[in-house]
């Protein structure tokens, strides 16, 4: 064994420990070589490898059932035209377009099997707030309760979600089951709502 030459663990060492040091904004740092695992790892690490190319909102589509997943800002790498990335935004700042997606992959097989279960369906009234900041005032929603708990959330009508600060518009087919994108806290008043009329927890 040649005892000038560096193991290869330490070249991989050198090239993990130059890739975080680049990453924390220390330019000095050595760049990983042209082809190694840090190399590649920092081809898609870096941010500014990314560019914006708009907003999507995911749904998840089986048989007669669609679910919100929720809206994302999506990013197109800079070299690698197939590979994207989906950050979930707070609030959307233009239309978003509608994709739709398939697989329990997107939503879990808990949630999956719940869906399937047999329910008890119960209409309430509340407004709605999604987790990304959009909201629409006195829903009529059907939700489907299932083992003690709420495993869909179905508008009713077409609903026409907003939010002002920066100007947000988002609609929303009759149909759609809302309940993975909404609000903590629009998930509690929903559930209070539900217990009320079951005549539960009084």
């Amino acid at each position: 064994m040649n005892g000038d030459a560096a193991p290869k663990y330490e070249s991989d060492l050198e090239d993990l420990l130059s890739e975080a040091l680049l990453q924390a904004g220390q330019t000095t740092a050595r760049r990983p070589a042209p082809g190694s695992l840090a190399a590649s790892r920092l081809a898609y690490s870096d941010p500014a490898n990314w560019r914006a190319s708009g907003q999507v909102a995911i749904i998840h589509r089986e048989d007669n059932v669609e679910t919100l997943i929720g809206l994302f800002d999506e990013f197109l790498h800079a070299s690698n035209k197939s590979a994207r990335k989906l950050v979930a935004t707070q609030l959307g700042t233009m239309k978003p377009r509608i994709e739709y997606v398939a697989g329990e992959h997107w939503i879990g097989k808990t949630i999956a099997a719940n869906k399937a279960a047999p329910s008890t369906k119960i209409e309430v009234i509340e407004d709605l707030i999604l987790d990304m900041g959009v909201s629409a005032p006195a829903v009529v929603c059907q939700c489907s309760i299932v083992g003690g708990g709420i495993a869909r959330v179905v508008l009713a009508d077409a609903t026409r979600f907003e939010a002002f600060t920066p100007r947000t518009i988002l609609l929303l087919p009759a149909g759609m089951d809302v309940l993975e994108g909404l609000s903590r806290g629009t998930k509690d008043r929903i559930w209070r709502e539900v217990q009320r009329t079951l005549g539960l927890g009084e």
